[in-house]
């Protein structure tokens, strides 16, 4: 059973590790081995850190384990982050995380969501409801530049508001 919970200060390695581990593995199929060892070698940020105290943040644990984690940056209405484990893929782990965003999202007013999608993830993001705006080039804080999909979906049912 997976539960999602509001994540601690004491989940900030946890989930660094789990998004190390979801861009060693689920990633490698659509970038070459340098770029993934550039991208999944990035210390992790202070940021992420001091973002566990935000109610944005949400853990998904199973038996005791971080399986994966979300983040959506309220101020931004941006999917900042969904990442699984790899030997927690492909059960709904992801699609749990990103609904719990979402109804965060609609909690807090947004009308809409934005996300920078690498591409693995893009048929994930379509297959709930987000729309490909445009191809675009990630640049990570380290220098190292990705191929992505700019997406966005309407929280508005039959709308397509932004806030």
């Amino acid at each position: 059973m997976v539960i999602l919970r509001r994540a601690e200060s004491r989940d900030a390695a946890s989930t660094w590790s789990v998004r190390t581990a979801a861009i060693r593995e689920l990633c490698k199929s659509d970038y070459g081995a340098a770029a993934l060892a550039a991208w999944a070698s990035t210390p992790m940020p202070d940021r992420h850190g001091a973002a566990t105290a935000w109610e944005s943040f949400l853990v998904a644990e199973q038996d005791g384990e971080v399986a994966g984690f979300g983040i959506v940056n309220l101020e931004t209405s941006e999917v900042e982050a969904v990442f699984v484990h790899p030997g927690a893929a492909r059960r709904g782990i992801g699609r749990q995380l990103l609904a719990g965003l979402e109804d965060i999202a609609r909690r807090a007013g947004l009308t809409s969501l934005h996300l920078s999608s690498s591409l693995n993830a893009v048929r994930f993001y379509e297959g709930a409801g987000y729309q490909r705006v445009e191809r675009t080039v990630y640049r990570h804080p380290s220098g190292l530049e990705l191929a992505c999909v700019a997406m966005r979906k309407s929280l508005v049912s039959g709308r397509d508001e932004q806030r």
